[in-house]
């Protein structure tokens, strides 16, 4: 487990550096089109949220979680989350990442 958060927890940015598996060197994003986080809830419901390029050079892309309404926020699901980004180029091409592993836990929990 390498990263945990909390169940409804809004302040919160997720950050991802893609790299290159073959260079090990991060991805250039600046034809970028369209960057998000995918995700598999523990349930095994999956999907994506919108995110940002915070630095195309080093190949860094981030997502703000927010608060949808009032009972109905994002991380809404505890246990163990699969998080990847999905990139798409000017000329069609898709670059997914490996996924990591987030544990999402109670407010209060102490085994993490």
């Amino acid at each position: 487990m390498s990263e945990y958060i909390f169940l409804n927890q809004t302040k919160l940015r997720i950050t991802m550096v893609l790299y290159d598996k073959e260079s090990v060197s991060a991805v250039d994003l600046t034809d970028a089109t369209e960057v998000k986080v995918a995700y598999r809830k523990p349930s095994g419901l999956t999907g994506t949220w919108s995110a940002s390029i915070l630095n195309a050079l080093s190949g860094t892309i981030y997502h703000d979680v927010v608060k949808l309404a009032p009972a109905d926020e994002e991380i809404n699901e505890l246990g163990n989350w699969l998080m990847w980004a999905k990139v798409k180029f000017s000329d069609s091409r898709e670059l997914p990442s490996l996924a990591i592993k987030v544990r999402v836990v109670a407010e209060g929990t102490v085994d993490v």
